[in-house]
């Protein structure tokens, strides 16, 4: 990497100050710590190889590294910050010792103020776990997507959701096509049952259900070919694949929509 003086800073991600965009910002601010090789300075913890004052003279290598490591995480830090109120953490940091500030008190308080761990987190944490939802006929990946933006928001090194906690979200969450499955791969998992279990069982339904509908609608289409009536499924005396009744076609049901239920009992 380049001298301290030609580091260059493109692509460095900002923070917006928001406690929603702190998980996101914090995991790429991590990967662009470790690209720039000063991932050690922004811990928790100062590193060893710091020197408890920066006034300290030193010759030894190791000391030298960590000073420049805590140089470089302060100068980026500080382009971080969009708000004066973040930019107050960094001056909360400086001191005697280091008038410039220690990453370490940094991060200490950037992880105070947005991802504290207390009881009053925890709630936080049921309500938006309580708010996950998923519709019929919604891909189940927009339910996992929910489920991990929380998991990351809230999995820090002092607590993490429980695995029993998110299988819960699941199973409450999933829409009544899924129950059957769901139940199922519960009572063949038993004690060994984990989130991944429930993503890739839905997963699969889903696709194979996107699969069926996809035929359908090439078969209606090669009929609608045959339509002498022309428009709308005129002319067409087969059963439409969405409500069950005769004389139009899926594509021009009136009932598009209402008539999930129906298709799945007459293929059942």
């Amino acid at each position: 990497m380049a001298d301290d003086g030609h580091m260059k800073l493109s692509g460095l991600p900002k923070f917006s100050g928001k406690q929603d965009d702190f998980t996101m910002w914090w995991i790429q601010f991590q990967a662009y710590a470790s690209f720039n090789e000063f991932d050690e300075a922004i811990q928790e913890r100062a590193e060893a190889d710091l020197p408890d004052t920066a006034a300290t003279a030193t010759t030894e290598v190791a000391e030298l590294a960590a000073r420049k490591r805590n140089k470089r995480a302060m100068a980026c830090m500080t382009m971080c910050m969009a708000k004066q109120s973040t930019i107050g953490l960094l001056q909360s940091a400086m001191s005697t010792e280091y008038p410039n500030g220690r990453a370490c008190e940094v991060v200490r308080l950037l992880f105070k103020k947005f991802r504290p761990v207390d009881t009053i987190t925890r709630v936080e944490m049921r309500v938006k776990l309580n708010q996950i939802k998923m519709s019929a006929g919604e891909d189940p990946s927009t339910l996992f997507e929910q489920i991990n933006t929380v998991k990351n928001e809230y999995n820090s090194s002092g607590k993490k959701i429980d695995e029993e906690d998110l299988i819960a979200v699941v199973l409450v969450a999933a829409p009544k096509d899924y129950q059957s499955l769901l139940t199922s791969i519960v009572i063949a998992k038993e004690a060994n049952l984990e989130l991944v279990h429930l993503e890739d069982a839905m997963n699969k339904l889903w696709r194979s259900d996107m699969q069926e509908n996809s035929e359908e609608d090439a078969t209606e289409v090669a009929l609608g070919a045959f339509d002498r009536g022309g428009g709308k499924g005129r002319g067409f005396s087969g059963t439409c694949y969405n409500c069950n009744k005769a004389g139009h076609m899926a594509m021009h049901c009136p009932e598009k929509g209402a008539g999930q239920e129906t298709q799945k009992t007459r293929k059942q």
